[in-house]
């Protein structure tokens, strides 16, 4: 374990599971499983106005997801706040490749409450 975490490392790792593909279920586009989100269908807010995105059918809407939660993961202060952005199914995955960055103490407080 580390001394100090590698914040930048574990923004890393999030990062590269944030473009995993999303896996549809039969509930889709309403419930889909992704390490970042359960649900096809997302909102974001830009100048005041709120738009809908459906991550499932627009690859555009997929895009503009990702680098609205990749700015997300970068506003991040430590480890554990990038975890609380994890789907709950994939915390333990999280854990499992951003383990060798996190220190002994982000490490057991990210196991504690996965």
């Amino acid at each position: 374990m580390l001394q100090k975490t590698n914040l930048a490392q574990v923004k890393s790792i999030a990062k590269m599971m944030l473009l995993m593909e999303l896996h549809e279920t039969e509930f889709s586009p309403a419930v889909v499983q992704h390490p970042f989100t359960s649900s096809g269908i997302a909102f974001i807010q830009e100048n005041g106005e709120t738009t809908l995105l459906n991550l499932v059918q627009k690859k555009e809407d997929l895009h503009t997801w990702q680098i609205m939660m990749s700015r997300q993961i970068e506003k991040a202060g430590d480890a554990f706040g990038i975890y609380m952005m994890v789907n709950k199914p994939y915390a333990l995955a999280f854990l499992k490749f951003a383990s060798p960055y996190l220190s002994r103490e982000d490490f057991s407080k990210i196991l504690s409450s996965a």
